[in-house]
C-alpha cells in the first residue's frame, strides 16, 4: 500500500482556499506570526527556490489556524490582517489565538474529537475566540484595520457574549456611558457622569491616556459593531441569524445617531469636530455577500 504523498505548503494553502499562493506562503512564514504562535512546522529540504521548500507537516497551532482561515470568507485578507496584528500587538494576539475553547460542557468522548473539531453531544455550538477573530478579519478590511490601530479591541472578540439580542435601551446606555453621560438622565450630557462606562465599551478608551469623548464614543460604537459582526460571521446558518443581526445594527445606528440636544449645546461651546457622534456606517446591508447578507466593509 502506497503511503500518502507529503503535502507542500502550497498544497496546504490551496486546500484552505487561498487565492494568492505566493503572497500567502510568504505571510504564513512571517517571523512575527510564527513567533506569536510559537509554531514549529516540520519542513523537509527541497531543491530550488519558491514558496515551497519540500513537504510541510503543520504543528497543532498551525493546523488549527489554517482550519480557521479556511472557514473565513477571504482567507487571503484574514491572513494579511493577522500578520499586521502580530506586528502591532503580539501578546494580545497570542492570548486570543491560543485561548481555550469557549464551550462550557465537556465533549462526548466518542463524537467530540480534538479541541478544534465540532463539539460532541450536549456542548454549546459556540465558536472559539480564534474563529471569531479570523472570520471577522476575513469579512471586513475596515474592521481589521480598526483592530490593528486599536488592538485593545481584541478583548471584545475574546468575550463570547453575542452581539445580537441586546435591548436597544442597553445599547444606548453603553454608548452614553462611554462618554461619561448618565443614561438615566432625561437630558444626558457627556462628561457629567464620570467613571460609568462598562468594561466592554471602555476597553479601547483605556488604551489611551486621555482620549477625547469623540474617540471614546467611536470606539464604543465599533466595539459593539465588532460583537455584531462576530455573531454574524460565525453563525452556523447566516440566513437564520440575519433578522437578529439587522435588528442589532438598526439599534446601534439609532443609538449612535440620537445626538440629544444637550450634547449639541455642549459641543458648540467646545472645539469638538462637527460630528461628535459616529455618523458613518461601518456595515451596509447588501445581498450576495460571500458569507451572509450584511457586507462588513
Amino acid at each position: 500500500m502506497q503511503s500518502r504523498r507529503p503535502e507542500t505548503l502550497t498544497t496546504h494553502l490551496i486546500r484552505a482556499g487561498f487565492a494568492d499562493l505566493t503572497r500567502s506562503a510568504t505571510l504564513w512564514q512571517d517571523p512575527d506570526l510564527v513567533a506569536v504562535l510559537d509554531r514549529r512546522d516540520r519542513t523537509g529540504a527541497a531543491p530550488g527556490g519558491g514558496p515551497d521548500r519540500g513537504a510541510v507537516a503543520l504543528d497543532p497551532a498551525g493546523a488549527a489556524l489554517l482550519r480557521a482561515l479556511a472557514a473565513a470568507a477571504d482567507p487571503d485578507l484574514a491572513l494579511l490582517q493577522l500578520v499586521r496584528l502580530a506586528a502591532a500587538a503580539p501578546d494580545r494576539l497570542r492570548a486570543l489565538l491560543t485561548a481555550p475553547d469557549d464551550r462550557t460542557e465537556p465533549r462526548d468522548p466518542e463524537t467530540g474529537g480534538g479541541p478544534d473539531e465540532p463539539a460532541g453531544v450536549g456542548a454549546p455550538a459556540r465558536p472559539a475566540a480564534r474563529d471569531r477573530l479570523v472570520r471577522v478579519l476575513g469579512a471586513s478590511s475596515a474592521l481589521g484595520d480598526e483592530l490593528v490601530r486599536h488592538p485593545a479591541l481584541l478583548g471584545v472578540l475574546a468575550d463570547p457574549a453575542p452581539g445580537t439580542g441586546i435591548p436597544p435601551r442597553d445599547v444606548r446606555a453603553e454608548l452614553l456611558r462611554a462618554v461619561d453621560a448618565d443614561p438615566d438622565s432625561p437630558a444626558p450630557v457627556a462628561g457629567t457622569h464620570p467613571g460609568t462606562h462598562p468594561v466592554g465599551a471602555g476597553e479601547a478608551a483605556a488604551a489611551d491616556t486621555s482620549p477625547s469623548y469623540t474617540d471614546r464614543l467611536r470606539r464604543a460604537y465599533r466595539a459593539r459593531l465588532l460583537r455584531i459582526a462576530a455573531t454574524d460571521v460565525t453563525a452556523p446558518d447566516p440566513t437564520a441569524v440575519l433578522p437578529a443581526v439587522a435588528a442589532a445594527l438598526a439599534d446601534l445606528a439609532a443609538a449612535a445617531l440620537e445626538e440629544p440636544s444637550p450634547w449639541r449645546a455642549r459641543r458648540r461651546k467646545t472645539t469638538a469636530p462637527a460630528c461628535a457622534w459616529p455618523c458613518s456606517a461601518w456595515a451596509r446591508p447588501a445581498a450576495g455577500s460571500s458569507t451572509t447578507s450584511p457586507t462588513w466593509t
